[in-house]
């Protein structure tokens, strides 16, 4: 399935406001009921959700947890980073050790200003 994703995405070839608005549609759609009900059941794979355009649907509700929606929206930005970052030439390991790296940043700056407080 991944390779498969892959061509397509290939094909497609977005931009990266294409990119930025596929992602923001997997924002509100990964909230819907029909994506999350039987752990992800009926979630479309990703060539079919390229090739049906699914991006373009019509938001049928908000997500009703705004904190679910803030961590989802952080998960696909990541998400597009990673994209952008695979589309630059960065191995997966290359991208796994700098998510690490500022994972490891934001933690120290945050126990300084713990200490700080």
């Amino acid at each position: 399935a991944k390779k498969d994703a892959a061509r397509v995405w290939a094909r497609l070839n977005p931009s990266l406001v294409l990119t930025q608005q596929i992602f923001a549609a997997l924002a509100w759609q990964i909230a819907q009921p029909n994506w999350r009900k039987e752990r992800g059941r009926f979630i479309p794979y990703p060539a079919r959700y390229l090739r049906g355009e699914r991006w373009t649907d019509a938001p049928q509700r908000a997500p009703v947890d705004e904190r679910d929606s803030a961590a989802i929206q952080q998960q696909i930005e990541l998400r597009a980073r990673r994209v952008q970052m695979e589309a630059q030439g960065f191995t997966a390991d290359d991208i796994e050790n700098i998510f690490a790296a500022e994972y490891d940043a934001r933690k120290l700056a945050s126990a300084i200003q713990d200490r700080l407080l």
